[in-house]
């Protein structure tokens, strides 16, 4: 909720009164209102290469007969890319992790690496289908270096994750390999159109967040006044680069895929040249819109003069001027992320009130079983039992009784602090309350002891007297030892 409210304290009063109406007019009519979290609809071109291919396949099976698999090869080459895409993703999450990651983040990246293997493996049974010389290479244990995954950092360092499997799509394969694939399917030409498609839509795709991080700066710096109101925008400026990151190196590999893949008579490193870092900037001055995380850098380049600033290579291709981004688009497109982030927000208050309210029903729970197991202790002294077998079943049933009470009084125990503390009520039988408490004042810390005087003024002033009373008969007893 915090996050969500710096968040929107970057905005105006009136920006945020219209995006609030639209979003309670969707909730009320979804069917007939525009959905205020989608993205707006962006041409891309990998998807009108992927309908010609489509439909170039549809008329080869009509005259030579149908495929070797349901999956036709160009969906094939398509969910490669996607695979890499997501490849690429965990090793920026396991770079992420500078020192020793944490058990959480560590069983996060298992779980990740479990199923991004999971899946290439499904796919790995289709490739053999129209690849099948990639068994070769994949049974002598030493596949070829794959260009599409040494771009995972955005100072373009050489990254290979072992524990990541390699694709081996044509643009990997060498040349000798690539040859032998079966002409019919023109593997290697439909992946070179699907990477031009994908380098092109990468570029647009980041010349748009970079517009948007642009304009959050322009509007920080005309508005935003003080270290506070600096601090929230520039945590929605870190809600970019991460993304900025993600599609520049998505951009690297298809780029190293272009060169790779040839020919030589297209220069695909003309059409797209390399992408090195200090090549991702926006349209201003370096120093205007640089990342936090770049700030020596930028420094470096601050003696710029404008009359000497040269724009990056990314404003001056040919495909720039494809997609101009308006301001009325960046408005959408910052509408989008207020609205998915004030839906985060509300649903982890939601999910505050319900684990308040499955905490008291948990101690309500115990507190009914253990007066449940009280009253079984009794329920069999009418019967014809020895009297120490009628012993023994009412000790078991007060046993019973009594861990579950002791249950309770731990979790009670556990859970009060932290509610405490946060200004959270506790609507729970009263003896697990006063139990809480008790256990809590041994070891209480200053935000919690003033949250415990507001509850209960009274007991916590006789507790601390009583302390303070054992505490001078210790050091008199102390004193007249010496």
């Amino acid at each position: 909720r915090k996050q969500h409210d710096n968040f929107t304290a970057t905005f105006g009063s009136s920006d945020i009164y219209e995006w609030q109406k639209m979003v309670d007019a969707w909730q009320d009519g979804p069917h007939n209102q525009p959905n205020p979290y989608a993205d707006p609809p962006v041409e891309q071109s990998t998807a009108k290469v992927r309908l010609e291919l489509a439909k170039e396949e549809s008329s080869i099976t009509q005259s030579e007969g149908s495929l070797a698999h349901e999956m036709s090869p160009s969906a094939l080459i398509v969910r490669g890319l996607e695979l890499e895409d997501q490849s690429r993703y965990y090793i920026a999450l396991v770079q992420a992790c500078k020192t020793r990651p944490q058990p959480n983040q560590a069983a996060m990246l298992q779980e990740r690496r479990t199923a991004l293997v999971r899946k290439v493996q499904k796919w790995r049974t289709i490739q053999l289908v129209y690849m099948p010389t990639v068994a070769s290479l994949l049974s002598s244990g030493e596949p070829p270096h794959d260009p599409s995954l040494t771009a995972a950092s955005i100072d373009s360092v050489p990254i290979i994750d072992p524990f990541v499997p390699p694709l081996l799509l044509p643009s990997s394969l060498p040349i000798s390999i690539r040859q032998t694939l079966t002409p019919r399917l023109n593997l290697t030409a439909k992946e070179t159109r699907l990477r031009a498609a994908q380098a092109e839509d990468a570029l647009a795709e980041l010349r748009r967040l970079l517009k948007i991080r642009a304009t959050s700066i322009q509007f920080k710096k005309v508005n935003m006044v003080g270290q506070r109101a600096q601090t929230r925008v520039r945590s929605v400026l870190t809600l970019f680069q991460d993304k900025i990151d993600r599609v520049a190196n998505r951009y690297r590999a298809a780029q190293a895929a272009l060169v790779s893949l040839g020919p030589e008579e297209k220069q695909w490193d003309k059409l797209f040249p390399m992408l090195n870092a200090n090549d991702v900037r926006g349209p201003g001055k370096e120093s205007d819109d640089a990342p936090h995380h770049k700030k020596k850098k930028a420094t470096a380049n601050a003696k710029e003069s404008e009359g000497r600033r040269v724009l990056s290579w990314i404003w001056t291709s040919e495909t720039a001027s494809k997609d101009d981004c308006s301001d009325d688009e960046l408005a959408l497109l910052m509408r989008c992320e207020w609205a998915r982030s004030q839906a985060r927000a509300e649903r982890w208050e939601e999910e505050k009130i319900l684990l308040v309210e499955e905490m008291r029903r948990t101690l309500t729970y115990s507190d009914w079983k253990a007066t449940w197991w009280r009253g079984q202790a009794a329920l069999r002294d009418n019967e014809h039992l020895r009297a120490d077998i009628r012993d023994g079943l009412r000790a078991y049933a007060q046993k019973q009784a009594v861990m579950w009470e002791q249950l309770a009084v731990s979790f009670a125990t556990r859970w009060y602090k932290l509610l405490a503390s946060n200004g959270l009520k506790t609507d729970w039988p009263e003896q697990y309350r006063i139990a809480a408490v008790d256990a809590s004042l041994k070891t209480p810390n200053k935000k919690f002891r003033a949250r415990l005087r507001e509850d209960h003024p009274a007991k916590l002033s006789m507790i601390l007297k009583s302390l303070s009373r054992l505490w001078m008969s210790t050091r008199v007893s102390m004193v007249r030892g010496q």
